[in-house]
């Protein structure tokens, strides 16, 4: 039979700690949220680059407004995957460099 003391024990190992290993659960979303944070800015700068290629390509800067039909030509699918995909390794990578350093 478990005690009240013994039972307050587990649930409080049970709440300190995340399957995880041994990180506390208050980092873990602040963890998350950073990495989810620092993947929006990477994409933030892809689509910014691509947007900025395609609108000087087309020649639409110079002949007034063209940047509506740069966006449409911007935002497809597998840019999408694209940049979703060179953002996470971008995030690891940058990851193993803060670890390294």
């Amino acid at each position: 039979m478990v005690t009240a003391a013994q039972a307050s024990s587990l649930a409080f190992c049970g709440a300190r700690f995340a399957m995880f290993g041994n990180m506390p659960i208050s980092n873990r979303p602040k963890k998350i949220v950073r990495a989810l944070a620092e993947i929006g800015f990477i994409m933030l700068l892809f689509y910014t680059n691509l947007l900025m290629g395609q609108f000087t390509h087309s020649h639409h800067a110079e002949r007034g407004p063209g940047l509506i039909p740069a966006i449409y030509d911007v935002i497809t699918p597998i840019n999408a995957l694209i940049g979703l995909v060179g953002a996470i390794i971008g995030y690891f990578v940058i990851e193993m460099f803060r670890r390294y350093l």
